[in-house]
């Protein structure tokens, strides 16, 4: 299914070269994003799915592949006690967090210790953590957090609409630097052809523009056209959902990957940070970039008798730009 021909559109430039060559002497090659494939013709072949199916599946196999060091996608999820494998994130250093069934089910930042060499960011329980964002899942689906959805989708459709009206705005400024252009290429003078080869190169370029700002404000509107609304049939289902939900949890046949694929309908990350020795800070980022207004503080009895290995605070130094650890002082931010 990664081919768009069963779309029914022609693509070129769907790869491109890593001026690299293979042993036998051919020239490797790299697949290219979808939003830079050269030419895309809708409808030339006959079609077995929409296009807008055929780019849902292209982000559901992107997403569901786990090799994060190149990728950072969350993988798909796995028979693996940790139910939020995939989707948690170090809250100190900003790296995906791995985990680790040794003994005990813990959720680990190892990345810079095995990239670098520096010491084990931090290593987290599981068990707790999870139950902790499992409940904030269960108290998601309520008739309270209903109405806030509904509220944040009337202030989205309003940052829309002023969205919409600040592109339009950027078209006609794009079209009148595009007309400016062909009025200045028109009175050139053919023979002083330096001048008007560059008159047109802008020409070119100002129109060039001016087609990307159109087809990305239809591709805009054409996202915008179907509004994310609930009928009255569809809410009372989802109030019903939501106090069947605990219950259908514990059913015998809801396995672990069905858990975090539940989890993940309404999950984007969870980012974990140690607060103090005994205390885990959690904060849940939903789908949609909102994230929890307050932050749960987990409190959990540590029980390792290795020295240092529970209280790895922070390795940063308040005011600097510089970490105490060694390697590299470029790290990423935590994921908001």
């Amino acid at each position: 299914m990664k081919n768009p021909a069963y779309a029914g559109a022609f693509v070129y430039g769907r790869t491109r070269s890593r001026h690299m060559l293979y042993p036998n002497g051919k020239l490797m090659t790299e697949p290219c994003p979808m939003a830079e494939w050269k030419i895309v013709v809708k409808g030339k072949y006959p079609a077995y799915i929409t296009w807008e199916s055929f780019e849902r599946i292209q982000a559901m196999l992107r997403d569901n592949h786990a090799e994060y060091d190149r990728n950072r996608t969350r993988g798909v999820p796995r028979d693996g006690a940790a139910l939020l494998q995939g989707i948690v994130w170090c809250g100190q250093c900003g790296h995906k967090m791995a985990v680790q069934y040794r003994g005990s089910n813990r959720y680990i930042c190892n990345y810079l210790h095995r990239s670098q060499g520096d010491p084990v960011c931090q290593h987290l329980p599981a068990d707790p953590i999870d139950t902790q964002v499992v409940e904030a899942f269960f108290a998601a689906v309520t008739p309270a957090e209903l109405e806030t959805w509904t509220h944040a989708q009337e202030v989205r459709h309003r940052s829309d609409e002023a969205f919409d009206r600040a592109e339009a705005q950027q078209i006609e400024r794009l079209r009148y630097q595009a007309l400016l252009a062909e009025r200045q290429f028109n009175k050139v003078d053919p023979d002083n052809r330096n001048v008007a080869g560059e008159l047109e190169r802008r020409w070119e370029l100002a129109l060039r523009e001016l087609r990307q700002a159109e087809d990305a404000l239809a591709r805009h509107r054409a996202e915008r056209a179907a509004p994310e609304t609930l009928s009255d049939e569809d809410r009372e289902r989802f109030l019903a959902l939501g106090l069947q939900l605990p219950a259908l949890w514990e059913e015998p046949d809801m396995n672990r990957e069905r858990r975090k694929a539940l989890l993940r309908s309404l999950i984007d990350k969870v980012v974990l940070r140690r607060a103090a020795t005994d205390r885990i800070s959690v904060r849940i980022v939903w789908r949609g970039g909102a994230v929890a207004a307050q932050s749960p503080t987990l409190r959990w009895r540590s029980r390792c008798t290795r020295t240092g290995c529970c209280r790895a605070g922070p390795r940063w130094r308040p005011g600097s730009s510089t970490w105490h650890a060694r390697g590299s002082t470029t790290r990423p931010s935590p994921p908001s």
